[in-house]
């Protein structure tokens, strides 16, 4: 059953339901729905039942009012403008102190202590104190030591009671502290320090306890609303929740991440080993097909062996640009021939992303087009060149591998052709879901269309 506060709370949610509302709703209080500040301020007018008003102003601000019977006007009673923005953008570091500060301001307390739940340790440690500096030097020569660290132990039904109740007036400071301050010691800083009262909030979300916030008043000062409090803890706690769930997947991530980094090294390291034994098997075969055969194999495994060094050298191991792979990848394919230093290479490729799981078929299929060039191009010692551009052009990748060198036989196309490397290349265009075409001309040119990649600007 929902429990009764000072009368009924009206929500503005004319922007869906807000973190306090929510908050409010789950500790039973009786919320109910206005879909605009006039309607709320019009029903709080006309109902002697509400008895406060949450208005929720965007980003960062809600407002909690409370009716006031006397002049049925509304008085704000809390208002939390940029509370959520700050703790949104601190470090974690930082946010116990951004809490602790924002409750002693805004309840007018002389002192706000904020503590975290350390769950394996099984007791909340007093991580932040607002307080005046020279009342906290004297608490120190009263405690005789720095309250910050402090530790109370917390057993289960410690705990589950906490739960329970999210709220409480404290008596004394050593029933706030769960006993950790001694009554005699408790009573010496309280007469010091003037404190007329106490009120300790349980900052849980989820059924998940977070930690606790307790402040402390001087007498003559008002002591804070019930609502309110609740309002503050609810959007505290939330807002822990959310930073400790955000740094738990931001850990999975990194982990992730070294996994997959090894992994890519592993494989490396596994493609060059399969490389170095089919180099040394080629080099024990006699000139021929299976000689051939063997260098062409080599050759994709190289190809393969750079993509995944590129990834373990990289920050992103989901994308990379093909402004960092083709260039160098043409260079070693280059490099593998013997006829290396009589043809140029030349590269023209713009900064567009491609994903990993599409980079490693199209770097055989670059593989198997210019080793073609490099085998058959540029015979008896000829020279001349190989080109490589990759651009977008009409929302599609358009990579261009041409030379200048015989150019194919006639009748040789891309269908008809039986051999290996060409129906690999255009088995590869196929997966990748492109286009691959040969233009004859002077030397041959092989265009290749994908799907659109990303420009750099645009990573994912």
């Amino acid at each position: 059953m929902a429990r009764e506060r000072r009368g009924r709370i009206v929500s503005v949610e004319s922007e869906g339901e807000s973190d306090a509302a929510t908050g409010l709703r789950s500790q039973g209080y009786p919320v109910e729905a206005a879909a605009s500040l006039d309607e709320a301020l019009a029903r709080a007018e006309a109902d002697p039942g509400i008895g406060h008003f949450l208005l929720g102003r965007g980003p960062g601000l809600e407002l909690l009012g409370s009716k006031r019977r006397q002049d049925r006007g509304l008085a704000a009673m809390l208002a939390i403008e940029g509370y959520e923005e700050a703790l949104e953008g601190a470090a974690t570091v930082e946010m116990p102190g951004i809490v602790a500060r924002t409750a002693r301001e805004l309840f007018g307390a002389s002192a706000a202590a904020v503590a975290n739940y350390d769950a394996a340790g099984q007791a909340l440690v007093l991580t932040e104190l607002s307080v005046a500096e020279e009342e906290e030097s004297l608490a120190v020569k009263l405690v005789g030591r720095s309250i910050r660290g402090l530790a109370a132990p917390i057993d289960e039904e410690m705990r589950r009671t906490m739960l329970e109740l999210k709220l409480g007036a404290s008596s004394s400071l050593s029933e706030l502290s769960f006993g950790k301050v001694t009554p005699k010691l408790g009573s010496a800083i309280e007469a010091a320090f003037g404190i007329a009262w106490f009120r300790g909030l349980v900052l849980a979300s989820r059924g998940i306890l977070i930690g606790g916030l307790g402040l402390a008043g001087k007498k003559g000062s008002e002591e804070p609303d019930t609502v309110a409090l609740r309002v503050f803890a609810a959007i505290s706690a939330n807002a822990f929740q959310r930073r400790a769930a955000e740094e738990k997947v931001a850990s999975l991530l990194r982990e992730k991440d070294a996994l997959l980094r090894e992994v890519h090294h592993r494989i490396k390291n596994n493609l060059n080993t399969a490389s170095s034994l089919l180099s040394i098997q080629a080099r024990a075969c006699e000139e021929g097909q299976a000689s051939d055969a063997l260098h062409d194999a080599m050759g994709r495994l190289q190809s393969m062996s750079n993509l995944y060094d590129k990834l373990y050298r990289s920050d992103d191991l989901r994308d990379m640009s093909l402004a960092a792979y083709l260039p160098s990848l043409a260079a070693e394919i280059v490099a593998l021939f013997p006829n290396r230093d009589s043809v140029e290479l030349r590269t023209e490729v713009e900064d567009l992303v491609i994903d990993v799981k599409r980079l490693s078929p199209l770097g055989i299929l670059v593989y198997e087009l210019v080793s073609n060039a490099m085998k058959h191009a540029f015979p008896d010692g000829r020279r001349g060149g190989i080109r490589i551009v990759a651009k977008e052009k009409g929302g599609r990748l358009v990579i261009v591998i041409e030379d200048d060198g015989m150019g194919l036989p006639p009748g040789l196309d891309l269908e008809s052709s039986k051999g290996f490397g060409l129906g690999l290349a255009r088995m590869l265009a196929e997966q990748l879901e492109g286009k691959l075409r040969v233009e004859r001309g002077k030397g041959t040119r092989y265009v290749l269309e994908l799907p659109r990649a990303r420009s750099s600007g645009e990573r994912s």
